[in-house]
């Protein structure tokens, strides 16, 4: 038989708030130890990639219209004119009108600055917008016709986009694998940890543009130098660049020790 001596006095003079601490990490790691036993499961997040390239199937061309004059009436006679015949133009060439919007205009008093402002006039200007499904063909005539008739005050953009309807088809295509690719991860874990999937808690999706328009501008002036030496359309032989599309999920699932 042991005996302990105890101080009792050195029990009384710990505080009481010391006590009451020390009793409740106590009980919080016996519950956690129990919580850890009893339950087998556990919860495992993995996130799922896919990326696909995509090549653009919309054509985008910015005319951007400038007109100057004295007189602010004249300088909109003159802005109007040069709009219409651009629009002309293109209905000309088989596109319809809702293919071309008109998205900015603005008029300013026009200034020549010396050593005092002077007033000489006033400028306006506005930025035409063609989209079109993407065609080389389609696109090289554009421009041909619109060298050939030496489009002055008038500046030429090329773009290219992803349309809403090859989005969401390429959209949905990527979250399957991606939710794939995370299931492949899973398995491989629960093979090498000795786990049994039970079951998906949660997929988590957050929506992200992915699908931005390609920079691809290309200047007025520099194609009408070309129009002018007798080379080809620089559209003739264009290839347009893919876009690379990433989709990612995050998926949540139970899984339990196989022994």
């Amino acid at each position: 038989t042991e005996f302990y001596n105890i101080n009792y006095k050195q029990i009384t003079s710990i505080p009481m708030r010391k006590i009451t601490l020390l009793l409740l990490t106590f009980i919080a790691s016996v519950s956690f130890t129990l919580a850890q036993t009893a339950d087998k499961t556990a919860i495992v997040k993995l996130k799922g990639k896919a990326t696909q390239k995509v090549l653009p199937d919309i054509a985008v061309v910015y005319f951007s219209v400038n007109a100057r004059d004295k007189a602010e009436n004249e300088t909109l006679n003159k802005l109007n004119t040069q709009t219409q015949s651009i629009i002309t133009r293109m209905l000309g060439l088989g596109f319809s009108k809702d293919e071309i919007k008109l998205t900015s205009y603005q008029i300013n008093e026009d200034y020549v600055y010396g050593e005092k402002p002077k007033k000489v006039g006033y400028v306006a200007s506005n930025t035409l917008v063609l989209r079109f499904k993407f065609d080389k063909e389609k696109l090289a005539n554009l421009f041909s016709k619109i060298m050939q008739e030496r489009t002055e005050n008038v500046n030429i953009n090329f773009g290219t986009e992803i349309s809403k309807e090859l989005q969401k088809k390429v959209s949905d295509q990527l979250i399957k694998e991606a939710i794939k690719d995370a299931g492949d991860k899973v398995k491989m874990i629960a093979t090498m940890a000795d786990l049994r999937i039970t079951g998906i808690k949660e997929i988590r999706y957050n929506v992200a543009d992915h699908f931005q328009p390609i920079p691809m501008m290309r200047e007025a002036k520099v194609m009408s130098a070309m129009a002018d030496s007798g080379a080809p359309p620089v559209f003739a032989n264009l290839d347009v660049e893919e876009v690379e599309l990433y989709e990612e999920v995050e998926v949540a699932y139970s899984m339990e020790n196989i022994r």
